[in-house]
This record gives structure tokens, sequence and C-alpha cells, in this order.
């Protein structure tokens, strides 16, 4: 299981596309702004906001010095730097960007309080984060088992332990999601075999990764959270 996506890294087109997906939704928030994006990677995120969106400037960073190098010389761009920075010391002074982008970050880290804060602090009065991370119960074996199956996560996070999460430090503004499926819970499995056994899940389930407001029905969930703060 890849640790970073790029689009050179030789991806499957559907975990690209659900990164991909993310940074599209992330370009009117960074618009003309000063933007941090925590664990950059490969960097190709980071071009598309310095590009596509035209961010006044990007600062990549990444603890990665092998990714750093790779973002150097694959994603170049004007007012778009790169640094190797631990994401629990950032290197930048108080209130120094508009937004902050951290996707599929925090899961990651053990200190996920003292991460949230460190991102408060270089964020300007008024600023935006926007974080995502998978969902713990983005199946059924993912959800039963005692840590997560991805060998980099350090925990992973349902709805309202995310939220809650966030909350210690921001407040939460926007609650989306991508790709909706069917809601894992212990409660929930017989009803859950039951749809899988008459082909149901295939209604309920979305297979592509749009970013989309987080459902509002009790069968419902995403795979991934994607939340909006301030």
């Amino acid at each position: 299981m890849p640790e970073r996506v790029s689009p050179h890294a030789g991806m499957s087109d559907e975990t690209l596309e659900h990164h991909m997906k993310r940074y599209i939704f992330a370009q009117p928030y960074v618009a003309g702004k000063t933007v941090l994006s925590i664990a950059c990677g490969n960097g190709y995120g980071e071009h598309m906001f310095a590009t596509e969106a035209k961010a006044a400037r990007v600062i990549g960073m990444d603890v990665s010095e092998e990714a750093i190098d790779f973002a150097k010389e694959h994603y170049q761009a004007e007012h778009l730097e790169y640094r190797v920075c631990d994401a629990l010391a950032i290197d930048l002074p108080d209130n120094a960007v508009d937004v902050v982008v951290s996707f599929e970050t925090i899961e990651h880290i053990e200190d996920d309080i003292g991460y949230l804060k460190e991102l408060r602090r270089v964020l300007k009065p008024g600023g935006i984060a926007l974080i995502s991370t998978p969902n713990k119960a983005k199946s059924l074996k993912n959800y039963f088992a005692s840590k997560p199956l991805n060998p980099y996560h350090v925990r992973e996070y349902v709805p309202h332990t995310f939220t809650q999460t966030l909350e210690t430090t921001f407040e939460i503004t926007g609650f989306y999601g991508q790709k909706t499926i069917f809601k894992r819970r212990w409660y929930m499995v017989p009803l859950y075999m039951l749809y899988k056994l008459f082909g149901r899940l295939r209604t309920i389930e979305r297979r592509d990764y749009e970013v989309r407001p987080y459902p509002k029905g009790l069968l419902e969930e995403t795979a991934i959270f994607v939340a909006v703060c301030t």
C-alpha cells in the first residue's frame, strides 16, 4: 500500500482520482490566497493551486526530503515553494497564511490535537483549514479491526470522533465526503448483508469520488471525510 500519491507513481486510476477531486474542491478556497499545504508529498496538488487556482503563494511542506526533491524537480511554478518540515513544528510564524490544506495527514500523526493546534497557530484570524481523512468504517474489515489496516495510519476516525477532534481547535463550517457508502456499523451488519445479497448496495453506494455535502440519510456515510474549518 503506497504512502504517497502522484500521477508519476503508477497509482490506480481510482486512488489518483479521489486525491485529485479534493484538490479541485479546494481551488475556490485558495484562489488569490497564501496557502500552506501540509504533507504535500510529490507536489502535484500544490502545482494545481499555484497554476489552475491562481493562489497568490503556495508553500508545500513534507517531512520526506525525497518527496520534496521530487516536487522541486517535477512540479515547479511561480509563487510555489517547497520545504522539508515536521507537521508538529511548522517552519512559519504565527498568523502566516490564509488557508491551510491538510489532506490525508491527521491519521498519520500520533498527537492529532497538537497537530491541529499547530495548524491554528500559523493560520490568520478568519482563515480557513481544509482537512480530510479516511473513514475507519470505509470497509467492514477495517471498521472491526483493532488498528487501521493501512500500516501508515496510527488511527482512523468515524464521523463523530473526527468532528469532536476538529472541534477541540476549530469551528466546522462545512462537512463533506467522498464516495457514498452503506453505513458500516455492527448493528447494521444484518441489513448490510441483505442489501448485498439482493444487489441493493449498488443503488445506495456511489462509486465516484466527487466531494459532496455529507449524506443525511440514516443508511449512508462516506469513505472519506472533508471538513471546512475556521
